[in-house]
Protein backbone atom coordinates (compact mmCIF):
# COMPACT_ATOMS: atom_id res chain seq x y z
CA UNK A 1 0.00 0.00 0.00
CA UNK A 2 2.61 2.29 0.77
CA UNK A 3 4.59 1.77 -2.71
CA UNK A 4 0.97 2.59 -4.38
CA UNK A 5 0.64 5.85 -2.20
CA UNK A 6 4.03 6.91 -3.51
CA UNK A 7 3.56 6.54 -7.10
CA UNK A 8 0.49 8.80 -6.97
CA UNK A 9 0.92 12.34 -8.04
CA UNK A 10 0.67 15.08 -5.92
CA UNK A 11 -2.49 17.56 -6.56
CA UNK A 12 -2.04 20.56 -7.75
CA UNK A 13 -3.23 23.56 -5.25
CA UNK A 14 -6.73 24.44 -4.91
CA UNK A 15 -7.24 27.62 -7.20
CA UNK A 16 -4.71 26.52 -10.00
CA UNK A 17 -6.55 25.30 -12.58
CA UNK A 18 -5.37 22.35 -14.07
CA UNK A 19 -3.57 20.59 -17.22
CA UNK A 20 -4.16 17.39 -19.07
CA UNK A 21 -3.89 16.49 -22.62
CA UNK A 22 -6.04 13.87 -24.31
CA UNK A 23 -5.73 11.36 -27.20
CA UNK A 24 -7.55 13.57 -29.44
CA UNK A 25 -5.08 16.11 -29.49
CA UNK A 26 -1.32 16.79 -28.77
CA UNK A 27 -1.36 20.63 -27.17
CA UNK A 28 -2.06 20.72 -23.68
CA UNK A 29 -5.91 21.34 -22.41
CA UNK A 30 -5.65 23.95 -19.52
CA UNK A 31 -9.11 24.34 -17.30
CA UNK A 32 -10.53 27.35 -14.66
CA UNK A 33 -13.22 28.29 -13.34
CA UNK A 34 -14.24 31.76 -14.91
CA UNK A 35 -18.22 33.55 -14.31
CA UNK A 36 -19.31 30.71 -12.25
CA UNK A 37 -18.09 27.81 -14.61
CA UNK A 38 -15.20 25.72 -16.06
CA UNK A 39 -13.44 26.89 -18.86
CA UNK A 40 -11.47 24.40 -20.74
CA UNK A 41 -8.96 25.69 -23.69
CA UNK A 42 -6.30 24.40 -25.39
CA UNK A 43 -2.99 26.24 -24.85
CA UNK A 44 -1.51 25.25 -28.28
CA UNK A 45 1.73 24.60 -26.83
CA UNK A 46 3.20 20.93 -26.78
CA UNK A 47 5.94 21.79 -23.99
CA UNK A 48 4.70 21.47 -20.39
CA UNK A 49 6.08 24.67 -19.67
CA UNK A 50 4.77 26.86 -21.73
CA UNK A 51 1.88 25.81 -21.10
CA UNK A 52 1.90 26.08 -17.35
CA UNK A 53 2.68 29.86 -18.52
CA UNK A 54 -0.84 29.86 -20.75
CA UNK A 55 -2.12 28.95 -17.60
CA UNK A 56 -0.55 31.06 -15.07
CA UNK A 57 -1.75 34.22 -17.97
CA UNK A 58 -5.59 33.13 -17.67
CA UNK A 59 -5.34 32.78 -14.13
CA UNK A 60 -4.06 36.46 -13.73
CA UNK A 61 -7.14 37.69 -15.76
CA UNK A 62 -9.29 36.14 -14.21
CA UNK A 63 -8.25 37.80 -10.92
CA UNK A 64 -7.93 40.99 -12.66
CA UNK A 65 -10.85 41.00 -14.44
CA UNK A 66 -9.73 41.62 -17.67
CA UNK A 67 -10.81 38.37 -19.20
CA UNK A 68 -13.50 38.78 -21.80
CA UNK A 69 -16.46 36.22 -20.90
CA UNK A 70 -17.57 34.13 -24.54
CA UNK A 71 -20.64 36.81 -25.16
CA UNK A 72 -17.83 39.77 -24.74
CA UNK A 73 -15.59 37.75 -27.18
CA UNK A 74 -18.36 37.44 -29.92
CA UNK A 75 -19.25 40.91 -29.78
CA UNK A 76 -18.63 42.69 -33.34
CA UNK A 77 -17.53 46.09 -34.19
CA UNK A 78 -21.23 46.22 -35.31
CA UNK A 79 -22.59 45.95 -32.09
CA UNK A 80 -20.30 48.71 -30.60
CA UNK A 81 -21.31 51.18 -33.21
CA UNK A 82 -25.23 50.50 -32.53
CA UNK A 83 -24.49 52.01 -29.34
CA UNK A 84 -23.49 55.51 -30.51
CA UNK A 85 -26.79 56.65 -31.95
CA UNK A 86 -28.44 56.01 -28.55
CA UNK A 87 -25.71 57.57 -27.59
CA UNK A 88 -25.89 60.94 -29.35
CA UNK A 89 -29.61 61.16 -28.63
CA UNK A 90 -28.75 61.52 -25.31
CA UNK A 91 -26.51 63.82 -25.40
CA UNK A 92 -28.61 65.42 -28.16
CA UNK A 93 -26.13 65.88 -30.31
CA UNK A 94 -26.43 66.35 -34.12
CA UNK A 95 -23.86 64.86 -36.24
CA UNK A 96 -24.78 61.65 -36.12
CA UNK A 97 -25.24 61.32 -40.23
CA UNK A 98 -21.80 62.92 -40.50
CA UNK A 99 -20.83 60.11 -37.94
CA UNK A 100 -22.67 57.10 -40.30
CA UNK A 101 -21.25 58.34 -43.34
CA UNK A 102 -17.68 58.05 -41.67
CA UNK A 103 -18.53 54.50 -40.04
CA UNK A 104 -20.21 53.81 -43.51
CA UNK A 105 -17.82 55.34 -46.14
CA UNK A 106 -14.47 54.53 -44.60
CA UNK A 107 -14.33 52.70 -41.30
CA UNK A 108 -16.70 49.72 -41.87
CA UNK A 109 -15.19 48.40 -45.52
CA UNK A 110 -11.50 48.83 -44.46
CA UNK A 111 -11.88 47.34 -40.80
CA UNK A 112 -13.55 44.26 -42.67
CA UNK A 113 -10.40 44.15 -44.63
CA UNK A 114 -8.07 44.40 -41.83
CA UNK A 115 -10.21 41.83 -39.22
CA UNK A 116 -11.99 40.02 -41.37
CA UNK A 117 -15.95 39.36 -42.56
CA UNK A 118 -17.14 38.88 -38.67
CA UNK A 119 -15.31 42.07 -37.51
CA UNK A 120 -15.08 40.66 -34.00
CA UNK A 121 -14.00 43.61 -31.88
CA UNK A 122 -11.22 41.37 -29.74
CA UNK A 123 -9.36 41.65 -33.12
CA UNK A 124 -8.38 45.17 -33.49
CA UNK A 125 -4.79 45.85 -31.80
CA UNK A 126 -2.48 48.91 -31.75
CA UNK A 127 -1.12 47.04 -35.63
CA UNK A 128 -4.26 46.89 -36.97
CA UNK A 129 -4.85 50.49 -36.45
CA UNK A 130 -1.67 51.53 -37.51
CA UNK A 131 -2.49 49.91 -40.47
CA UNK A 132 -6.01 51.55 -40.81
CA UNK A 133 -4.11 55.08 -40.56
CA UNK A 134 -1.35 54.20 -43.31
CA UNK A 135 -4.19 52.78 -45.61
CA UNK A 136 -6.36 56.32 -45.33
CA UNK A 137 -3.15 58.24 -45.62
CA UNK A 138 -2.62 56.10 -48.87
CA UNK A 139 -5.83 57.19 -50.02
CA UNK A 140 -5.26 60.58 -49.67
CA UNK A 141 -7.75 61.40 -46.84
CA UNK A 142 -6.20 64.16 -44.11
CA UNK A 143 -4.68 63.99 -41.22
CA UNK A 144 -7.96 65.50 -39.73
CA UNK A 145 -10.00 63.00 -40.97
CA UNK A 146 -8.11 60.19 -39.65
CA UNK A 147 -8.44 61.21 -36.22
CA UNK A 148 -11.82 61.87 -36.40
CA UNK A 149 -12.37 58.68 -37.60
CA UNK A 150 -10.48 57.01 -34.84
CA UNK A 151 -11.78 59.02 -32.33
CA UNK A 152 -15.13 57.68 -33.30
CA UNK A 153 -13.70 53.97 -32.83
CA UNK A 154 -12.26 54.80 -29.67
CA UNK A 155 -15.84 56.26 -28.49
CA UNK A 156 -17.76 53.17 -29.85
CA UNK A 157 -14.84 50.94 -27.59
CA UNK A 158 -15.46 52.84 -25.08
CA UNK A 159 -19.41 52.58 -24.63
CA UNK A 160 -18.65 49.20 -25.39
CA UNK A 161 -17.06 49.13 -22.19
CA UNK A 162 -19.42 51.34 -20.23
CA UNK A 163 -21.71 48.25 -21.53
CA UNK A 164 -19.75 45.34 -20.60
CA UNK A 165 -19.90 44.47 -24.54
CA UNK A 166 -16.00 43.86 -24.10
CA UNK A 167 -13.19 44.11 -21.61
CA UNK A 168 -10.28 45.07 -23.45
CA UNK A 169 -9.82 48.32 -25.05
CA UNK A 170 -6.87 48.91 -27.11
CA UNK A 171 -4.41 52.01 -27.03
CA UNK A 172 -5.56 54.51 -29.70
CA UNK A 173 -2.80 56.64 -30.66
CA UNK A 174 -3.91 59.21 -33.13
CA UNK A 175 -1.65 61.16 -35.09
CA UNK A 176 0.23 63.88 -34.10
CA UNK A 177 -0.69 66.97 -35.70
CA UNK A 178 -3.32 67.98 -38.69
CA UNK A 179 -2.51 68.81 -41.91
CA UNK A 180 -2.11 72.65 -42.90
CA UNK A 181 -5.27 72.93 -45.14
CA UNK A 182 -6.91 75.63 -42.81
CA UNK A 183 -9.22 77.11 -45.33
CA UNK A 184 -8.06 81.22 -45.71
CA UNK A 185 -10.39 82.61 -48.24
CA UNK A 186 -12.42 85.11 -47.73
CA UNK A 187 -14.55 87.52 -50.14
CA UNK A 188 -12.70 90.64 -51.49
CA UNK A 189 -15.11 93.72 -51.55
CA UNK A 190 -14.63 93.21 -55.56
CA UNK A 191 -15.66 89.88 -55.65
CA UNK A 192 -18.70 90.39 -53.43
CA UNK A 193 -20.31 93.08 -55.38
CA UNK A 194 -19.55 90.40 -58.90
CA UNK A 195 -21.40 87.68 -56.66
CA UNK A 196 -23.88 90.14 -55.93
CA UNK A 197 -24.55 91.86 -59.16
CA UNK A 198 -24.82 88.12 -60.24
CA UNK A 199 -28.05 87.15 -57.73
CA UNK A 200 -29.68 90.37 -58.72
CA UNK A 201 -29.09 89.68 -62.22
CA UNK A 202 -31.68 86.55 -61.20
CA UNK A 203 -33.85 88.39 -59.40
CA UNK A 204 -33.26 85.50 -56.33
CA UNK A 205 -33.78 88.06 -53.52
CA UNK A 206 -33.90 85.43 -50.85
CA UNK A 207 -30.31 84.44 -51.65
CA UNK A 208 -29.64 88.30 -51.91
CA UNK A 209 -30.56 89.01 -48.54
CA UNK A 210 -29.01 85.71 -47.25
CA UNK A 211 -25.10 87.03 -48.98
CA UNK A 212 -25.79 90.08 -47.45
CA UNK A 213 -27.12 89.09 -44.26
CA UNK A 214 -23.90 86.26 -43.85
CA UNK A 215 -21.54 88.90 -44.78
CA UNK A 216 -22.93 91.23 -41.96
CA UNK A 217 -23.76 88.76 -39.34
CA UNK A 218 -20.80 85.85 -39.96
CA UNK A 219 -23.14 83.24 -38.90
CA UNK A 220 -23.39 79.87 -40.29
CA UNK A 221 -25.38 78.98 -43.55
CA UNK A 222 -27.32 76.07 -41.54
CA UNK A 223 -28.32 78.34 -38.71
CA UNK A 224 -29.44 81.46 -41.13
CA UNK A 225 -31.27 79.11 -43.53
CA UNK A 226 -33.08 76.99 -40.88
CA UNK A 227 -33.46 80.85 -39.33
CA UNK A 228 -37.94 81.04 -38.59
CA UNK A 229 -40.01 84.06 -39.24
CA UNK A 230 -40.14 84.72 -34.96
CA UNK A 231 -36.73 84.74 -34.74
CA UNK A 232 -36.88 88.26 -35.90
CA UNK A 233 -38.35 90.82 -33.74
CA UNK A 234 -40.21 93.31 -36.04
CA UNK A 235 -40.21 96.16 -33.37
CA UNK A 236 -36.78 96.22 -32.09
CA UNK A 237 -35.37 95.29 -35.27
CA UNK A 238 -33.35 92.21 -33.45
CA UNK A 239 -31.99 88.75 -34.78
CA UNK A 240 -32.17 86.02 -32.69
CA UNK A 241 -30.27 83.00 -32.87
CA UNK A 242 -31.89 79.97 -29.84
CA UNK A 243 -29.35 78.12 -28.10
CA UNK A 244 -31.00 74.89 -29.49
CA UNK A 245 -30.03 76.03 -32.89
CA UNK A 246 -26.33 77.25 -32.21
CA UNK A 247 -23.45 74.78 -32.35
CA UNK A 248 -21.98 75.94 -29.60
CA UNK A 249 -25.31 75.81 -27.62
CA UNK A 250 -24.93 79.68 -27.32
CA UNK A 251 -27.69 82.28 -27.93
CA UNK A 252 -27.50 85.09 -29.99
CA UNK A 253 -29.31 88.69 -30.12
CA UNK A 254 -27.95 90.78 -32.96
CA UNK A 255 -29.63 94.51 -33.67
CA UNK A 256 -29.69 94.84 -37.39
CA UNK A 257 -28.74 98.22 -39.36
CA UNK A 258 -32.22 99.66 -41.21
CA UNK A 259 -31.38 98.61 -44.77
CA UNK A 260 -30.89 94.54 -43.16
CA UNK A 261 -34.05 94.75 -40.91
CA UNK A 262 -35.61 96.31 -43.87
CA UNK A 263 -34.75 93.43 -46.24
CA UNK A 264 -35.70 91.23 -43.58
CA UNK A 265 -39.36 92.71 -42.86
CA UNK A 266 -39.74 92.07 -46.75
CA UNK A 267 -38.96 88.62 -46.43
CA UNK A 268 -41.21 87.85 -43.10
CA UNK A 269 -44.35 89.76 -44.76
CA UNK A 270 -47.16 87.40 -45.87
CA UNK A 271 -45.25 84.63 -43.83
CA UNK A 272 -46.48 82.95 -40.31
CA UNK A 273 -44.04 83.15 -37.53
CA UNK A 274 -43.89 79.36 -37.85
CA UNK A 275 -42.61 79.50 -41.70
CA UNK A 276 -39.09 79.23 -42.64
CA UNK A 277 -37.29 83.18 -43.09
CA UNK A 278 -34.99 82.09 -46.44
CA UNK A 279 -36.81 79.82 -48.52
CA UNK A 280 -33.93 79.08 -51.22
CA UNK A 281 -34.87 75.71 -53.13
CA UNK A 282 -32.03 73.86 -54.40
CA UNK A 283 -29.51 76.12 -52.09
CA UNK A 284 -26.13 74.96 -53.17
CA UNK A 285 -27.14 74.79 -56.58
CA UNK A 286 -28.13 78.45 -56.92
CA UNK A 287 -25.13 79.23 -55.29
CA UNK A 288 -22.89 77.42 -57.55
CA UNK A 289 -24.22 78.70 -60.69
CA UNK A 290 -23.87 82.46 -58.80
CA UNK A 291 -20.11 82.09 -58.38
CA UNK A 292 -19.17 80.38 -61.63
CA UNK A 293 -21.26 83.48 -63.55
CA UNK A 294 -19.28 85.80 -61.15
CA UNK A 295 -16.18 84.12 -62.10
CA UNK A 296 -15.44 82.47 -58.45
CA UNK A 297 -15.87 79.29 -59.20
CA UNK A 298 -15.72 76.26 -61.93
CA UNK A 299 -16.44 72.59 -62.47
CA UNK A 300 -13.97 70.21 -62.44
CA UNK A 301 -13.56 66.71 -63.37
CA UNK A 302 -11.89 64.11 -60.89
CA UNK A 303 -10.38 61.65 -63.24
CA UNK A 304 -8.56 64.06 -65.17
CA UNK A 305 -8.52 67.41 -63.00
CA UNK A 306 -9.57 69.68 -65.71
CA UNK A 307 -12.32 72.02 -65.71
CA UNK A 308 -15.24 71.18 -67.19
CA UNK A 309 -18.10 72.81 -69.01
CA UNK A 310 -21.56 72.82 -68.39
CA UNK A 311 -23.76 70.31 -70.78
CA UNK A 312 -25.68 72.66 -72.65
CA UNK A 313 -22.53 74.00 -74.16
CA UNK A 314 -22.23 70.50 -76.03
CA UNK A 315 -24.20 70.36 -79.12
CA UNK A 316 -24.60 66.84 -79.42
CA UNK A 317 -25.62 66.07 -76.29
CA UNK A 318 -28.96 66.69 -74.82
CA UNK A 319 -29.71 70.29 -73.37
CA UNK A 320 -30.59 69.45 -69.28
CA UNK A 321 -32.10 71.90 -67.00
CA UNK A 322 -29.63 73.00 -64.32
CA UNK A 323 -26.24 73.34 -64.41
CA UNK A 324 -25.57 70.74 -61.78
CA UNK A 325 -27.63 68.19 -63.40
CA UNK A 326 -25.69 66.95 -66.25
CA UNK A 327 -21.91 68.44 -66.92
CA UNK A 328 -19.24 67.27 -69.92
CA UNK A 329 -15.60 67.20 -69.54
CA UNK A 330 -14.02 68.24 -72.67
CA UNK A 331 -10.75 65.98 -71.75
CA UNK A 332 -12.64 62.83 -70.91
CA UNK A 333 -14.61 63.18 -74.03
CA UNK A 334 -17.58 62.17 -72.34
CA UNK A 335 -20.91 63.49 -70.35
CA UNK A 336 -20.21 62.95 -66.51
CA UNK A 337 -22.30 62.52 -63.76
CA UNK A 338 -22.55 64.22 -60.28
CA UNK A 339 -20.47 61.81 -58.70
CA UNK A 340 -17.37 62.42 -60.85
CA UNK A 341 -17.86 66.29 -61.45
CA UNK A 342 -16.76 68.17 -58.54
CA UNK A 343 -17.21 71.77 -57.88
CA UNK A 344 -14.21 74.26 -56.82
CA UNK A 345 -14.80 78.13 -55.65
CA UNK A 346 -15.85 80.26 -53.31
CA UNK A 347 -18.44 78.24 -50.62
CA UNK A 348 -21.00 79.79 -48.48
CA UNK A 349 -18.88 79.66 -45.42
CA UNK A 350 -16.49 82.13 -47.09
CA UNK A 351 -18.86 84.79 -45.99
CA UNK A 352 -18.51 83.92 -42.17
CA UNK A 353 -15.04 84.29 -42.31
CA UNK A 354 -14.91 87.33 -44.31
CA UNK A 355 -17.81 89.02 -41.85
CA UNK A 356 -14.76 88.05 -38.98
CA UNK A 357 -12.16 89.29 -40.70
CA UNK A 358 -14.05 92.55 -41.77
CA UNK A 359 -15.34 93.74 -37.92
CA UNK A 360 -11.52 92.98 -37.10
CA UNK A 361 -10.50 95.10 -39.91
CA UNK A 362 -12.95 97.85 -38.71
CA UNK A 363 -11.50 97.98 -34.89
CA UNK A 364 -14.71 95.66 -33.40
CA UNK A 365 -13.79 94.42 -29.81
CA UNK A 366 -13.22 90.86 -29.69
CA UNK A 367 -15.70 89.97 -27.47
CA UNK A 368 -18.29 91.53 -29.74
CA UNK A 369 -16.80 89.93 -32.42
CA UNK A 370 -17.58 86.73 -30.72
CA UNK A 371 -20.56 87.48 -29.40
CA UNK A 372 -21.95 88.80 -33.38
CA UNK A 373 -20.56 85.44 -35.18
CA UNK A 374 -20.84 83.19 -32.29
CA UNK A 375 -17.57 81.53 -31.61
CA UNK A 376 -14.44 81.65 -28.97
CA UNK A 377 -11.46 83.98 -28.98
CA UNK A 378 -9.31 81.08 -30.10
CA UNK A 379 -11.57 80.25 -33.43
CA UNK A 380 -11.16 84.01 -33.78
CA UNK A 381 -7.54 83.96 -34.40
CA UNK A 382 -7.64 81.01 -36.81
CA UNK A 383 -10.49 82.44 -39.09
CA UNK A 384 -9.19 86.30 -38.61
CA UNK A 385 -7.13 86.71 -42.02
CA UNK A 386 -4.95 90.20 -41.90
CA UNK A 387 -4.68 92.40 -45.29
CA UNK A 388 -2.31 94.58 -46.49
CA UNK A 389 -5.08 97.59 -44.98
CA UNK A 390 -4.60 96.27 -41.72
CA UNK A 391 -0.75 95.44 -41.78
CA UNK A 392 -0.06 98.94 -43.57
CA UNK A 393 -1.95 100.42 -40.36
CA UNK A 394 0.10 98.57 -38.07
CA UNK A 395 2.97 99.83 -39.67
CA UNK A 396 1.98 103.25 -39.54
CA UNK A 397 1.05 103.13 -36.14
CA UNK A 398 4.48 101.56 -35.14
CA UNK A 399 6.58 103.90 -37.27
CA UNK A 400 4.52 106.76 -35.60
CA UNK A 401 5.04 105.55 -32.44
CA UNK A 402 8.77 105.17 -32.78
CA UNK A 403 9.43 108.77 -34.48
CA UNK A 404 7.46 110.25 -31.25
CA UNK A 405 9.79 108.24 -28.64
CA UNK A 406 12.84 109.81 -30.85
CA UNK A 407 11.41 112.79 -30.85
CA UNK A 408 10.98 112.41 -26.71
CA UNK A 409 14.21 111.19 -26.14
CA UNK A 410 16.02 113.79 -28.42
CA UNK A 411 14.54 116.62 -25.95
CA UNK A 412 15.20 114.96 -22.98
CA UNK A 413 18.71 114.70 -24.34
CA UNK A 414 19.17 118.49 -25.20
CA UNK A 415 17.32 119.18 -21.64
CA UNK A 416 19.87 117.87 -20.53
CA UNK A 417 22.49 119.48 -22.10
CA UNK A 418 21.45 122.61 -21.21
CA UNK A 419 21.08 121.99 -17.67
CA UNK A 420 24.57 120.89 -17.51
CA UNK A 421 25.62 123.98 -18.96
CA UNK A 422 24.25 126.52 -16.84
CA UNK A 423 24.68 124.62 -13.76
CA UNK A 424 28.47 124.09 -13.86
CA UNK A 425 30.30 125.46 -11.08
CA UNK A 426 33.15 127.59 -12.25
CA UNK A 427 36.84 126.70 -12.13
CA UNK A 428 38.84 127.61 -8.17
CA UNK A 429 41.45 129.31 -10.05
CA UNK A 430 38.55 131.86 -12.12
CA UNK A 431 36.89 132.05 -8.89
CA UNK A 432 39.83 133.62 -6.85
CA UNK A 433 41.20 135.70 -9.70
CA UNK A 434 40.92 139.49 -9.17
CA UNK A 435 39.02 141.36 -11.78
CA UNK A 436 40.92 144.18 -13.67
CA UNK A 437 38.89 146.73 -12.59
CA UNK A 438 39.78 146.30 -9.25
CA UNK A 439 43.39 146.47 -9.03
CA UNK A 440 43.25 149.72 -11.00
Amino acid sequence: MEEDKSKVKPRRPRGSGSLFKTDRSRFWICGYRHNGRTVHESTKEVDRRRAEAFLRGKLTAVDDGTLPSRSQKDTTVDQLFALIEPNYELKRNRSFPRIEQQWRLHLKPELTKILGSDLRATKLTTDSLDAYILKRREQGASLGCVRNELALLRRMYRLGSEKAKIRFIPKFTLPGSYDDNTREVKFTDEEFERLESEVLRTSNFPLLVFIRAARNLGWRSGELRKMKVNQFEVADSVATLPRTGSKNKKARRIRLTKSMAAMFRALADGKSPDDLLFVIPDFYERWQQACIAAGLGELRCRRCGRATMPNTQKAKLPKVRGLCKARWCPTCAEPKGNREIMYEGRIPHDLRRTAATDMSNALVPDRVICDTVGFSVAMLKRYHIGDEEQTGRGQTQLEAWRKARAEERAAALTASKLSTTYEQPAPKAVQNAVPEKLVN
